[in-house]
């Protein structure tokens, strides 16, 4: 599998304003931090909560600790009282491949396996199932060949050394 890619957006808060938009090319959440709060040298990292958590009737403010993901935007919980730095961590889309010279986003060793599997898609739409199959073949042996990221994490030898230490007696 082809490791989503990550991204990190800054954003600030005002006071009195729970709502933060949502990068354009946000995916998925990995983390929203407080970098106005520190915790040994880092934001500090708040909580994710389910919508039906925020009672946006009763809400106070304060120092947000919780937010809840919605359509486009996050909701902070509590209310912000004061102006915030926010970091957000999150899977980012693939941009749309519009121009003829646009490059996908993702490592080059996954450049044979998009090309196999867009001319299989092409020969489909050309009505031409055989020359798809072959594409389709050649797709799926050059993506069998490829090892995952989690395998790749895994073959990494550097830094797995061990030193022999003599005592002089």
């Amino acid at each position: 599998l082809m490791a989503r890619s990550e991204a990190i957006a800054v954003s600030s808060t005002t006071s009195g304003e729970q709502r933060i938009s949502l990068p354009s090319d946000f995916e998925g959440m990995l983390a929203l931090s407080n970098l106005s709060v520190t915790v040994t040298g880092t934001g500090r990292q708040l909580d994710r909560w389910e919508a039906h958590r925020m009672d946006s009737s009763a809400t106070p403010f304060g120092t947000p600790i919780a937010y809840a993901t919605y359509s486009d935007y996050l909701e902070l919980w509590p209310t912000p009282d004061s102006g915030y730095s926010l970091q957000l961590r999150y899977y980012a889309k693939q941009p749309e491949m519009i121009q003829s010279t646009a490059t996908p986003r993702f490592d080059e060793r996954w450049n044979p396996g998009w090309i196999y599997r867009t001319a299989a898609l092409l020969e489909l739409s050309r009505d031409n199932p055989q020359g798809a199959a072959v594409m389709q073949g050649q797709y799926l042996s050059y993506m069998g060949s490829i090892p995952t990221d989690r395998a790749r994490q895994q073959m990494a030898k550097d830094g797995m050394s061990i030193r022999y230490q003599r005592n002089a007696e």
